[in-house]
């Protein structure tokens, strides 16, 4: 919306955004809905008498950084930060506007799935990978399509993508096919990046999103909503390496690594 077609409109309720950034673990979480596969403690992941704290999440700039720091045999993160520049996304309701931002500041892997080759065989098989929200995202088609939209900005002018083409807005996760050839007997787990990428808009705005999205934190006059897409980087090894919760990879990013981002 720009300033002469707000200027018109004297009902509409505008608000800019904080220019600082509050202080890091004293904002409000949203209730985070649990994983569909199981998750690792830190303490499970790193050793007994590990906390959040001990997480190290590299910082990566690009998609081959994000890829290397997540894919192949000596996997030794299971998420990074992403360093990007915000991305000019203002959420726009029928009497409201708010001043917004959006960006990629994280990426984690989750799991898709476990096969088994038995012995004497070298085939190439069909494997799963997920596109899309993760299940874990819910929010009104409103948002949903402001968040899309946010997120195809950030694909044309930044280095960290979804490496998925999308015809309009983005939809709760689907499942598609890929091929690699696996030998046997051997175990092998599939797992994928989620991009998370962060919405920051006036905290007022929840109260004009109906429902309310899933996934946001709230730090003095500014929301954060988060949104899991899945990158299209599968990969597959043998050995299964543990996936760590979106709510400890959130109160991570909310908390040990807030300045980062």
């Amino acid at each position: 919306m720009n300033n002469e077609s707000q200027a018109k409109d004297s009902s509409l309720r505008m608000e800019p955004l904080e220019k600082e950034k509050g202080a890091a673990g004293q904002g409000a979480l949203s209730q985070i809905p649990p994983e569909s596969y199981r998750t690792k403690s830190p303490a499970e992941l790193l050793g007994a008498g590990k906390t959040r704290a001990d997480l190290n999440f590299p910082d990566v700039k690009n998609d081959y950084e994000l890829d290397n720091a997540l894919i192949g045999q000596t996997v030794t993160s299971n998420g990074c930060v992403v360093k990007a520049p915000w991305v000019r996304k203002d959420f726009n309701t029928p009497g409201y506007w708010s001043e917004g931002y959006i960006k990629p500041c994280a990426a984690y892997l989750s799991y898709i799935k476990k096969d088994t080759v038995p012995s004497g065989t070298s085939i190439e098989y069909s494997l799963t990978k997920k596109k899309g929200f993760s299940r874990q995202f819910t929010a009104s088609t409103e948002v949903k399509v402001g968040v899309s939209a946010g997120i195809f900005g950030c694909e044309t002018s930044l280095e960290v993508t979804t490496g998925f083409s999308y015809s309009e807005t983005i939809n709760e996760e689907t499942t598609e096919t890929w091929k690699k050839t696996l030998t046997g007997p051997q175990d092998y787990w599939t797992f994928q990046p989620v991009l998370l990428y962060a919405w920051k808009v006036n905290a007022n705005a929840l109260s004009y999103m109906s429902p309310k999205p899933s996934l946001y934190y709230t730090s003095g006059k500014t929301t954060y909503i988060f949104s899991p897409v899945f990158r299209n980087s599968p990969s597959t090894i043998d050995k299964d390496i543990g996936y760590l919760s979106l709510q400890t990879v959130i109160e991570y990013m909310c908390n040990e690594a807030w300045s980062r981002w």
